[in-house]
């Protein structure tokens, strides 16, 4: 029980960037253990990841459409697990201080489903790319890396035995990689991370320009979410206040400029430090009504 309570307390107080982190871990831990037992029971855990992996042709897919999910949260190989949640940690911190946890969450899915979409496209096209199937977050994380080196190119970051090395660099060093790689042994893998590489730069392109792609998918979240039955529980009758005539109520009193610009000034300085991209939502309502009121006065 105290365990439970534990790992309810660590799930609830993280961010979406852990819980990504953790679902992709305990599927991993899953699928190890499962491999174990079917070994010992003499069968062969490929016949368990066919069931998650993309397959590499369009008709597998039809067959198998629930796989264009199901593959961004598997992963087999420990080092393939470990350096795709190292660089989810990183970039899905940094992803976290310019948008929204579902934002987050809705461009991790749309990564893997552009990853899977190439990789079936190009693999049959040419079918020595396809390999077995395609498993593993590595299109999805690749989308929250572009989509944070377009809305901040500029932001240094320190690389071992290189130095500083600005984010944009390092997205285009990436693209290049992957697309080097499609002459290699996992030119699958590549492709779909091209595909994840695409997504991430066109939400980010948007995003500059006022428009979140990723709306449609969390409205449809909130939408099926809102659905849910919902316990009834008693609710108290209203009460009902009389007030006298509210003529002589003192108005409230409205904030001087000196006072608007005090409220705004923390505002200002993060426009200044990290640019206006890095604002909530609340925060551009915050600047705009101010600027709206001074502008009145």
């Amino acid at each position: 029980m105290a365990t439970t309570n534990r790992l309810k307390q660590l799930w609830n107080g993280g961010d979406m960037t852990f819980r990504i982190v953790a679902v992709n871990v305990v599927i991993f831990l899953a699928i190890r253990i499962l491999a174990v037992v079917m070994t010992v029971g003499g069968s062969n855990v490929s016949a368990v990841l066919r069931w998650v992996e993309v397959p590499p042709t369009f008709v597998g897919f039809l067959r198998e459409p629930w796989t264009v999910l199901t593959y961004m949260w598997c992963h087999y190989d420990f080092l393939h697990i470990l350096f795709n949640m190292l660089w989810l940690w990183w970039f899905g911190r940094l992803f976290m201080t310019l948008c929204t946890a579902k934002q987050l969450l809705a461009l991790y899915i749309y990564g893997g489903v552009a990853g899977a979409a190439l990789y079936i496209g190009m693999a049959e096209m040419m079918p020595w790319i396809g390999g077995a199937g395609l498993i593993g977050a590595s299109a999805s994380i690749m989308a929250i890396v572009i989509a944070s080196a377009v809305l901040t190119p500029n932001l240094e970051l320190p690389l071992l035995l290189i130095g500083a090395v600005k984010l944009k660099w390092i997205a285009v060093a990436t693209v290049l990689i992957f697309a080097l790689g499609l002459t290699g042994d996992n030119a699958g893998g590549h492709a779909a991370h091209i595909g994840g590489a695409a997504i991430g730069a066109i939400y980010a392109l948007a995003f500059k320009r006022g428009k979140d792609l990723t709306r449609p998918f969390n409205n449809l979240i909130d939408s099926l979410v809102s659905l849910k039955p919902k316990k009834n529980k008693y609710k108290a009758p209203p009460k009902y206040h009389y007030q006298k005539s509210t003529s002589s109520a003192r108005p409230k009193s409205k904030p001087t400029p000196q006072q608007e610009m005090d409220a705004i000034d923390p505002i200002l300085a993060k426009i200044k430090k990290s640019g206006y991209a890095s604002l909530t939502a609340a925060e551009k309502e915050r600047l705009f009504q101010a600027s709206s009121r001074l502008k009145d006065k």
